[in-house]
C-alpha cells in the first residue's frame, strides 16, 4: 500500500492511498496553482507500505504557472467626521462634550455591480422587377427592413457593516 500526501494540488492536505502491484503504483493529478511565496516551493510525500517493512519519502517541487490577483482594487473616501459639535445660534451660545463622555456610532459599506449584453440584428429583404404593359416597361423595386434586439442585464448589490466604533470623547 502507498499514501501520498499530496500538497501540489490546490487543496490544502490531500491524502490518496494507492495499491502496490509488482512493485509499482501509478498515481496522477493535476497540480493546483504555484506558491507566491518564497521559496515557491510545494510537499509531496509518499509512505510505502510493504510487508511489515515502511518506506517514506518527502520532495519540495515547485509549481509553475500563473495565479490571478485576488481583489486588487483599493480606495480611500475622503476623510468623514465621525461627530460635529455645531454651535448653536444666538449670543452666548455653545456647544461642548464632557470629559470621559463615550459615544458610538455605526459605519456601512454599500457596492453595486451591473453590465450588460446587448445583441441586435437587421435584415434587408425586396426584390427588383421589370413590368411590361403594352410596348412599356416600368422598373419596380420593394424593399423592407427587419430589425430585433435583445439586451440582457444584471445588477448586484450588497451592504456590509462595519460594526460600532467606540469613540472617547477628550476635552480640548
Amino acid at each position: 500500500m502507498l499514501i501520498v500526501q499530496n500538497h501540489l494540488v490546490n487543496e490544502s492536505n490531500r491524502v490518496d492511498t494507492l495499491s502496490i502491484s509488482g512493485g509499482m503504483a501509478e498515481y496522477s493529478f493535476i497540480p493546483g496553482g504555484p506558491n507566491l511565496i518564497a521559496p515557491y516551493l510545494k510537499n509531496l510525500a509518499a509512505t510505502a507500505y510493504l510487508g511489515k517493512e515502511t518506506a517514506q519519502k518527502s520532495v519540495d517541487v515547485p509549481v509553475e504557472g500563473n495565479r490571478p490577483k485576488e481583489q486588487t482594487f483599493t480606495t480611500v473616501s475622503p476623510e468623514i467626521p465621525f461627530m460635529i459639535l455645531r454651535d448653536p445660534p444666538g449670543d452666548a451660545s455653545y456647544s461642548y462634550l464632557e470629559k470621559n463622555t463615550k459615544t458610538e456610532t455605526a459605519l456601512r459599506f454599500s457596492e453595486q455591480v451591473s453590465g450588460s449584453v446587448n445583441v441586435w440584428a437587421e435584415v434587408k429583404v425586396g426584390t427588383k422587377f421589370e413590368l411590361g404593359v403594352f410596348g412599356s416597361s416600368v422598373e419596380t423595386e420593394i424593399w423592407g427592413k427587419v430589425r430585433g434586439s435583445l439586451e440582457v442585464g444584471a445588477s448586484v448589490s450588497g451592504q456590509e457593516r462595519a460594526g460600532h466604533l467606540p469613540l472617547q470623547a477628550r476635552t480640548v
